[in-house]
């Protein structure tokens, strides 16, 4: 590990930057960073070179997606109700709804 730079690992997710797949280098950038956090808890490495990787500077012009989401809480009141009057939903994923919606908090 201690021989692996930052340049290595940009190499290594390269198909990501060059497909500007912005969400997907990040998350494959953050596991490896927490690969080299563990191997500096174990003394395996002195440095985590995923750290030193800017996304800014490689993904320069490329916007990250922002995901739709409950502005008020009569949008959130009638999404409850959607899930209630849906037959398709399943129990399990119907408690999971439910968890989401009661943890929110509006802006």
């Amino acid at each position: 590990m201690r021989d692996i730079t930052s340049t290595d690992i940009i190499r290594a997710l390269d198909d990501y930057r060059i497909n500007k797949q912005k969400e997907s280098f990040k998350k494959a950038k953050t596991a490896i960073s927490k690969c080299f956090d563990y191997g500096i808890t174990m003394t395996y490495c002195d440095d985590n070179p995923a750290k030193k990787i800017s996304l800014e500077q490689l993904f320069r012009g490329i916007k990250t997606k922002n995901y739709a989401y409950l502005k008020t809480i009569d949008e959130v009141i009638e999404l409850k109700k959607r899930v209630i009057n849906s037959t398709s939903i399943t129990p399990p994923l119907r408690r999971l709804f439910f968890s989401a919606i009661y943890s929110y908090t509006p802006q």
